[in-house]
């Protein structure tokens, strides 16, 4: 008998189901039904647990093999040997796994180069927002360092020429000012540089 929500639960009754339906999915091969896909396997093949025979679907699928040759290497083939196990003779069939390797991944490529141009149209489209932030931030800055240049200067032609002490002290930092704007500016014109070029290789 099955109460739902008879009792407060960490997960909701969907949810459960829906977990329920991901670990059956998730089975071993050999516990796959024809509804359910099974489990990835260890191995350095693409559809290493996932492959099935066809000739023997579904109850079993074409398991992966390292078959040793004579000199020690080994060669990766997706072989079914339900065949030879049960009735005897040689394996249902054998499939070098490096041609469905390299079709996988041919299919991989085709199916996802729509979202690949997406994907690069968003990263050109993020990366001129953030070229134009970066602008905007460095004119500022030059905006900012151009205003305490002016100040200073202001400051030192308002002193008394009589007060040498002052106007060499005004005069001092008039001049830390220019330099701190000129050296804001060059940064800003490199920093304009390397946008443009950034731009010119989008284009």
């Amino acid at each position: 008998m099955l109460i739902e929500d008879h009792h407060p639960a960490y997960i909701s009754f969907e949810k459960y189901l829906k977990n329920q339906e991901l670990l059956g999915n998730n089975a071993m091969m050999n516990a796959c039904t024809a509804n359910n896909s099974g489990a990835a396997r260890e191995g350095e093949a693409l559809l290493q647990g996932l492959v099935r025979c066809g000739a023997m679907w579904p109850h079993d699928e074409c398991r992966l093999r390292w078959p040793s040759s004579g000199c020690g290497s080994r060669t990766m083939q997706y072989r079914c040997k339900e065949s030879r196990t049960r009735l005897g003779g040689n394996d249902c069939q054998t499939i070098g796994g490096k041609r469905v390797d390299e079709a996988v991944m041919q299919a991989f490529f085709e199916a996802t180069a729509p979202a690949r141009l997406e994907v690069v149209g968003r990263m050109q489209e993020q990366l001129l927002v953030d070229n134009e932030a970066l602008e905007r931030s460095w004119a500022l800055q030059v905006e900012k360092a151009d205003y305490e240049a002016k100040r200073a200067e202001r400051q030192f032609h308002a002193a008394e020429p009589e007060n040498r002490l002052v106007a060499r002290e005004l005069e001092r930092r008039w001049n830390e000012r220019l330099k701190e704007l000129e050296i804001v500016r060059q940064k800003a014109a490199a920093a304009s540089r390397k946008i443009f070029l950034l731009k010119q290789r989008g284009n």
